[in-house]
């Protein structure tokens, strides 16, 4: 997800590694297909997989949602443009019911400030409306999109990360290492989580992509280079022990958002590392499924989730950069955008 700056060198301290650390393996590397690539000079951030499989796709870049059909290369269409709002960029996106999805959106300018005090909470219902059959550059079902305002954090930072929980939407903020739980009904937001496992220590970054399966509450943090997962309970808050469950490896491979699969395995992304990696449930191994650092199949990946038909319940779509921060072999950047990698797994039951 968002980040503004590599980081250099990844921390251990005041925090205890799994049992056995994991162990980085190569295997033969999966091809990566461009799905749709987005204008020059877009952070691309996110994305959520419908259940007709269409991909929702948000850009820091930009405050347009963009919704892709992976079976029809280059076709997208604009669903909303929040500048209505009065707001320039989008983070996290998640599915809260069905076909109704939480989207945050606020006053970020790339390179310059990140919204502090902007960031709002928004409902896109998208039940009755799909991409149209006849040119695929526009929306259709006889429908339009319904987009509510659900609340402004006025205290937020950077609220990037988004996971539906019960009647609620955890909202990860990543420069204050807090998560949020929002109720979508009633707006009404507060802290649920406030541990030394969000925080950004030292580093520019604290938590970073969330994920929610069952009542497991699965994150990153980038600054700390960790994945931790947490039991929950009803209100968002923790109900149980912190686990790390892994520790990256190397300085600019910091876990940035991630998919979890149906036996638990992690598949992160490495932001400016290049690479997709599939951590096991047990932390123990880690493997680089896709890219590597001179690559540009993942350049600097931003988020991943699995397809959600027969079809595609294999692939693993994800959202990249590029190399607008991080240029791969220091000199290239190519457009920011959504690729897709077949893999061997399925994603975890109800998981949005």
């Amino acid at each position: 997800m968002v980040r503004l700056s590599l980081i250099l060198a990844a921390l251990s301290a005041a925090l205890a590694l799994p049992a056995a650390a994991a162990d980085a393996t190569t295997s033969a590397l999966a091809p990566v297909s461009t799905v749709y690539s987005f204008p020059n000079g877009s952070f691309v951030e996110n994305l959520a997989v419908r259940s007709n499989g269409e991909i929702l796709v948000t850009r820091t870049t930009s405050a347009e949602l963009v919704l892709v059909d992976p079976r029809r290369p280059g076709c997208a269409a604009v669903v909303y443009n929040f500048t209505a709002a009065g707001l320039s960029g989008m983070t996290g996106i998640t599915e809260y019911a069905p076909d109704v999805f939480a989207v945050l959106a606020g006053d970020y300018h790339f390179g310059k400030s990140v919204g502090v005090g902007s960031w709002t909470v928004f409902s896109v219902d998208l039940r009755g409306v799909r991409l149209s059959n006849v040119g695929c550059r526009a929306l259709a079902g006889g429908n339009l999109p319904r987009v509510r305002k659900v609340a402004l954090v006025k205290e937020s930072q950077l609220l990037n990360g988004l996971a539906p929980h019960g009647r609620y939407v955890l909202a990860s903020d990543t420069f204050a290492g807090l998560i949020y739980r929002v109720d979508m009904a009633k707006g009404a937001y507060a802290v649920a989580i406030n541990s030394t496992y969000l925080s950004k220590l030292a580093t520019p970054h604290g938590v970073n992509g969330i994920r929610v399966v069952g009542d497991t509450l699965y994150f990153a943090n980038s600054g700390q280079s960790i994945l931790v997962k947490v039991p929950l309970a009803a209100d968002g808050s923790a109900a149980g022990p912190y686990t790390v469950i892994a520790h990256n490896e190397g300085p600019a491979a910091h876990y940035d958002d991630f998919a979890v699969d149906a036996e638990g395995s992690i598949y992160a992304v490495t932001a400016s590392a290049n690479t997709l990696v599939k951590v096991s449930a047990d932390g123990r191994t880690q493997t680089v499924v896709a890219g590597n650092w001179n690559s540009t199949d993942i350049a600097e990946g931003t988020s991943a989730a699995f397809g959600r038909t027969a079809c595609d319940s294999h692939v693993l779509y994800v959202t990249t950069v590029g190399g607008l921060l991080g240029p791969i072999n220091g000199t290239v950047i190519i457009p920011g955008a959504l690729v897709s990698i077949e893999t061997d797994s399925r994603g975890a039951a109800g998981l949005y």
